[in-house]
């Protein structure tokens, strides 16, 4: 297999702060370590905080959104068109790979969500005052977060699916109950009315971990 090593990087994936790289090598050229890589259109940050690869879709959807403003803005145009617009342009530009980064940080996702709601007033032409959650009511839009719950759900379904072993264990709910940061598709599994009792053998901080991400599905 031929490596463009010009083209290619480390990323060390870890919470823990590491004063000193080892020196990598690769057909006798260094390879540069860097804070974050790419990867199929991911930007994978060394935290894994998906802070990177959000800031890097908002710059996409603001380029695509400063291209169809002139058609968002005609009049002559009928709404429906102008939603679906945004729905086969900008959504999918946005939520690109959710069940990846989407169990971020709220706060991360926030602009996402700035952006679709700017994306509705222009094509509305509805006034800043006007509610958001009216606004996508009226236009038939689900919100970005319940959007992405819905992707998740049917991605993480589709995966019975796949005859990769490897890939079928992501549904498995048993494979990381208990790790320390347990995948979306935990809370997907437990469902909004997941409670912990008191003969439960998870943990403390898994239960409190798990109620997070349900939080975050509700």
């Amino acid at each position: 297999m031929n490596i463009n090593t010009s083209k290619s990087t480390a990323t060390l994936f870890t919470r823990k702060q590491i004063k000193k790289q080892p020196q990598i090598r690769l057909n006798e050229e260094e390879i540069k370590w860097e804070s974050s890589s790419s990867y199929l259109g991911v930007t994978l940050d060394s935290k894994l905080s998906w802070r990177n690869h959000i800031e890097k879709t908002c710059q996409k959807v603001t380029t695509k959104l400063a291209a169809l403003y002139p058609l968002l803005r005609t009049k002559s145009m009928p709404m429906r068109s102008k939603v679906r617009a945004v729905n086969t342009i900008i959504q999918p530009t946005m939520t690109y790979a959710s069940p990846v980064w989407s169990g971020c940080k709220q706060e991360y996702r926030k602009p996402l969500q700035i952006l679709q709601n700017k994306a509705l007033r222009i094509a509305s032409g509805a006034p800043c005052f006007a509610r958001t959650a009216d606004l996508h009511r009226d236009l038939g839009v689900e919100m970005l977060d319940d959007h992405l719950r819905k992707l998740n759900v049917k991605f993480y379904q589709g995966l019975d699916q796949k005859e990769n072993p490897l890939i079928k264990k992501l549904a498995d709910i048993s494979a990381n109950l208990f790790d320390h940061y347990p995948q979306p598709i935990t809370a997907l599994t437990m469902g909004t009315n997941f409670n912990c009792d008191k003969d439960s053998q998870i943990n403390k901080q898994t239960k409190r971990r798990l109620n997070k991400l349900k939080m975050y599905m509700e």
